[in-house]
């Protein structure tokens, strides 16, 4: 349910939640930004065509990169790469998500950069938002990642953390 307050009254949308919160997402790339990333905003034009054009491709979610190559975040989610047993994210230009402040808090995270190239030679690529909590990711574009183990920790932690 998304609760939205504007000067002409209050405006209530809802969507059903249509996925097993626990099976891994396959992602492509688009080339675009979110304007305002660390504000929460009803500005979010990109980050809708960015995920429509992935639904249209057959993928759950697009990982935004600028035109450079440099990896944001997805246009519904946080994102999050393993690398040699330690985790990282980007610190700047990403929305402060809920389930990213949980990852944050409950695991050692590195902050850094990565470009689109680079990502595809991790060793565990996950998202997180608050609907689907956190998400392996299986593939990007056509590239076939496995879990090292670290978002399925997370998880455990976060059903945990939810169910006390």
């Amino acid at each position: 349910i998304k609760i939205l307050v504007i000067p002409e009254g209050v405006l209530v949308t809802s969507v059903n939640l249509l996925e097993p919160l626990d099976i891994p997402c396959r992602l492509t790339h688009w080339q675009t930004r979110r304007g305002m990333p660390e504000h929460k905003s009803t500005s979010y034009l990109q980050c809708q065509l960015a995920w429509q054009m992935a639904q249209d491709a057959g993928f759950d979610d697009s990982i935004l990169t600028d035109d450079t190559g440099w990896v944001y975040e997805t246009g519904r989610a946080n994102l999050f790469w393993v690398k040699d047993g330690q985790c990282f994210t980007r610190e700047h230009d990403v929305l402060p998500g809920i389930m990213r402040h949980f990852v944050l808090s409950n695991t050692d995270v590195q902050f850094s950069h990565i470009t689109y190239e680079d990502l595809l030679t991790v060793d565990e690529v996950f998202i997180t938002n608050s609907i689907r909590g956190i998400a392996s990711v299986n593939i990007i574009d056509s590239h076939n990642f496995k879990s090292s183990g670290v978002a399925t920790s997370l998880q455990s932690e976060l059903r945990a953390f939810t169910q006390t």
